[in-house]
């Protein structure tokens, strides 16, 4: 048997908002959609060039492998906000939030999710994404009392202000076909593919949110384009 093991982190913290005021009236609690990582996956051959930025930094050989591509979606289920906001803010005060990727040419949140593929003799598969932007992609129908209206949708760029989280009632969704949602469980189509996959979900609780500052958001705001994104 073969596990996936998604450990999915997230903090809470001060910056400014987006199309509507963070809701930190309560608790946010993320969790993993099982329902949609169990419905979206597939295996497909593909081959990789030596230029993907999930080659470079996905530590996978550039040629042909056979991979296991999945969906993730984090729900945010509680009745508050998890509320990053920039990343640039987070850089200069150097609190390791994020970290520069080179290929993308933009911050990526480190603690976001980590995705193993474990099996039965303990061997472990990572997959080949590595960074993360944390926003509102869609309706979590799940959540009591669901925020009606997103409010994080721009991941940002350097010296470009973004606006990360996740709303209470909204879900962070990452695609199947987004680059580096991918296991390699076949080295250029060497070898015996997982025949059977078991899924292991460890959540970790988001800290407790402070409030945000109250000064009015003068920045202009950007259109929402949640796709593309990498």
């Amino acid at each position: 048997m073969r596990k996936i093991l998604l450990a999915v982190c997230a903090i809470c913290l001060p910056a400014f908002a987006g199309d509507r005021p963070p809701d930190l009236s309560g608790p946010p609690n993320l969790i993993v959609d099982s329902k949609m990582l169990d419905n979206h996956w597939i295996v497909r051959d593909e081959d990789f060039s030596a230029t993907a930025c999930s080659v470079i930094e996905g530590d996978v050989q550039p040629g042909p492998h056979r991979v296991l591509r999945f969906t993730v979606s984090t729900p945010n289920v509680g009745t508050g906000d998890i509320f990053i906001g920039d990343p640039n803010e987070h850089v200069r005060n150097k609190d390791g939030l994020y970290e520069f990727a080179t290929c993308h040419n933009h911050f990526h949140f480190r603690h976001y999710a980590t995705y193993q593929l474990i099996g039965s003799d303990g061997h472990v598969w990572r997959a080949a994404k590595r960074g993360f932007c944390m926003i509102d992609v869609s309706p979590a129908p799940m959540a009591d009392g669901a925020v009606k209206t997103w409010a994080y949708r721009n991941c940002g760029r350097v010296g470009i202000p973004g606006n990360q989280g996740i709303s209470h009632g909204w879900a962070d969704v990452y695609v199947w076909q987004l680059a580096g949602q991918y296991f390699v469980v076949l080295d250029n189509r060497k070898g015996t593919a997982p025949q059977a996959v078991e899924v292991t979900i460890a959540v970790q609780r988001p800290a407790a949110p402070r409030k945000p500052s109250k000064e009015p958001n003068k920045e202009k705001k950007e259109e929402p384009r949640p796709f593309p994104r990498s």
